[in-house]
């Protein structure tokens, strides 16, 4: 029983992933839609956080002042590594902000990532 249990919560929590507003399907939704082919992000099953890696060359440090400008903020993924590098990393909370104010900011956020793709 405890495993047919496990089966069915394992379930619903990958159905919440999908159904926006429901711990952060909003947000993966709209980065699915928004975000260009070169950002790859994590799907995640429950949690509060989205981890998203750019390409190399974008500093994530230096993007973070463009996104702050258009009132859009994130964490840079540098500081979650012990050693130099990762400046391309992105973490990203989906926990405090209402579904309106997720899509807007990953759309922003999309925008700006596209902004410093190299072309």
């Amino acid at each position: 029983m405890k495993y047919i249990i496990a089966i069915i919560k394992g379930m619903l929590i990958g159905l919440a992933i999908l159904i926006p507003g429901v711990s952060g399907g909003s947000m993966i939704l709209t980065m699915e839609k928004e975000f260009p082919p070169e950002a790859k992000f994590t799907h995640p099953n429950g949690g509060l956080f989205t981890w998203v890696e750019l390409p190399e060359y974008i500093n994530t440090n230096e993007m973070a002042k463009q996104c702050l400008a258009r009132n859009v903020a994130y964490v840079p993924g540098d500081g979650f590594y012990p050693d130099a590098g990762h400046n391309n990393c992105i973490r990203l909370n989906y926990s405090c902000m209402p579904e309106e104010k997720i899509v807007k900011g990953m759309t922003i956020l999309g925008e700006v990532i596209k902004e410093n793709l190299k072309k």
